[in-house]
């Protein structure tokens, strides 16, 4: 009889009720760190970098060095382009921003200058 007192440890029933409460606790924080770790996929931030680049390169191509803000939709998408232009002296700073139309989130942002040249 003297050598039970002696023996420590934990019984099937503490450790079972150890791990239900583990559980319980771990299961929803996983699923709540998931959500937030696949709200925007690896797809969307490429297609968002694709968008931006073809905008910057239309941009340089056509000359169109104005400021401007447009909606087009892509993938079932609705994706905003904002484009702004700022010119100093003649260094000409042209900065493309795309974001989803639903939540405003900036998902990618390109930013390049030109020289304007010697006049």
């Amino acid at each position: 009889m003297k050598r039970l007192k002696q023996q420590e440890g934990y019984t099937i029933l503490e450790v079972l009720i150890a791990a239900t409460i583990f559980a319980v606790i771990l299961i929803p924080m996983l699923a709540l760190l998931g959500n937030v770790l696949n709200k925007y996929s690896s797809s969307d931030l490429i297609l968002a970098l694709n968008i931006a680049q073809e905008e910057m390169e239309r941009t340089l191509h056509n000359r169109e060095f104005e400021s401007a803000e447009k909606e087009i939709n892509q993938n079932n998408i609705h994706w905003k382009i904002k484009k702004e232009i700022k010119e100093i002296e003649k260094l000409l700073q042209i900065r493309i921003e795309v974001s989803r139309v639903k939540d405003g989130k900036v998902l990618a942002d390109l930013y390049t200058e030109k020289y304007l040249g010697i006049p």
